[in-house]
């Protein structure tokens, strides 16, 4: 929540009326730089279907309270609009769907490890523990996200291809006319 605030009065300050920046940059800048570090290891504190730790409505609550900070020095607009109309003129997502979206691409991105990644044996520990008071972050996403959780999904590398690999594939395309084309894109 400092965080937060912090950001939200250096947003402020940027953004005068008469002065400031334009609408584009200032969006960009909480989108680049203070939605990033507010949501900062989201993964580990925000457990929206948690009830055995603190509640997140009160985090969620505060979160959009500092965002809705931001919008109106973005925007301009007075102290009394709506949060949600901001969220849906400035086209940004709520706390809640931000910190979803973030918690599932992580997950996403663990899934998609590669087959050796030690991750995997933590996810497979972490599905086969039954239910105890105090679960693990691993344990609370396997638990609250199981539709995520998929066996065989594709690795994708985190590389760059070696300047030695070919693809396998090929492609010809007939110079004659249409009917040859046809012919061989047949065969």
């Amino acid at each position: 929540m400092a965080k937060g605030t912090k950001y939200a009065l250096a947003i402020s300050g940027i953004a005068k009326s008469r002065w400031g920046p334009k609408f584009k940059y200032l969006r960009r800048l909480f989108t680049a730089v203070a939605a990033p570090r507010i949501d900062y290891t989201a993964i580990i504190w925000h457990r929206p279907k948690d009830t055995h730790t603190a509640p997140t409505t009160s985090q969620i609550k505060a979160l959009s309270s500092i965002q809705g900070r931001i919008m109106r020095a973005i925007t301009g607009c007075f102290r009394t609009a709506a949060i949600t109309a901001m969220e849906h003129e400035t086209a940004l997502l709520s706390p809640q769907w931000r910190l979803t979206d973030k918690i599932l691409r992580t997950l996403t991105r663990m899934m998609t490890m590669a087959a050796n990644h030690p991750i995997h044996t933590w996810i497979t520990q972490a599905l086969k523990d039954g239910n105890h008071p105090y679960i693990s972050n691993l344990e609370n996403l396997i638990k609250h996200y199981p539709e995520y959780i998929q066996p065989n999904m594709e690795h994708i590398a985190a590389y760059i291809r070696p300047p030695w690999w070919k693809l396998s594939a090929t492609t010809v395309i007939s110079i004659s006319n249409k009917e040859e084309a046809a012919k061989e894109h047949q065969q």
